[in-house]
């Protein structure tokens, strides 16, 4: 088994000045390996870059992802990377692509974020990817706060298709005094945790 977790925005000295707090982080970090030196530096350091980078193990001149968004001159518009869940943008394998040839598709692969840029390079290609699989991908939708995915390429657990964030506030509009009473002042707060897919399997 392989487990990627990135914990997008996290501080090192976190781990050691909040260990009592992270109790599973921790025991995680005890038991694994821990590299007191590791780097990832790619510039600019946003989700969309950083992801991709960690997901192929290649830089943005290799990947292609080079920012959150592009200019599209063709289209005279903006250009959003992994908007829908798209990983077209995405110019080298991942990680979850090498696995899913390796095995012929008969790895279980799960990408899950709390935006499309941050989940969309975990995944990879998945069925867009020559000859592979829909692999599981839950994007957290600000818009509407569902759990959505990509059909094209991904696949979304039946369990998650009838979930909302908006259990989250049923009982009050307010959590440790501030505002969650909308589907995005929800997953900027501390108990967005709490919607994540965590008990269950595909």
């Amino acid at each position: 088994m392989i487990v990627l977790l990135v914990l997008d925005g996290m501080r090192r000295d976190y781990f050691d000045r909040h260990a009592a707090s992270m109790p599973t982080l921790t025991a995680l970090r005890r038991r694994s390996a821990w590299f007191t030196q590791a780097q990832v530096n790619v510039l600019p350091s946003n989700t969309a870059v950083g992801h991709s980078t960690i997901a192929t193990g290649a830089d943005p001149g290799v990947h292609g992802i080079t920012g959150v968004s592009t200019y599209d001159w063709q289209g005279r518009r903006r250009h959003d990377m992994f908007a829908g869940c798209d990983p077209q943008d995405l110019l080298a394998p991942t990680i979850a692509d090498v696995w899913q040839r390796a095995t012929a598709g008969r790895a279980v692969i799960l990408a899950q974020g709390s935006i499309d840029r941050a989940a969309t390079p975990l995944a990879g290609h998945g069925a867009c990817l020559q000859d592979g699989t829909p692999v599981v991908l839950a994007s957290y939708d600000q818009q509407t706060g569902a759990w959505h995915s990509n059909p094209t390429c991904f696949r979304l657990p039946d369990y998650l298709k009838d979930v909302n964030a908006s259990t989250l506030w049923k009982a009050s509009p307010e959590w440790m005094g501030h505002s969650i009473d909308s589907t995005t002042a929800v997953r900027y707060s501390a108990l967005f945790p709490k919607f994540e897919p965590t008990r269950r399997s595909p």
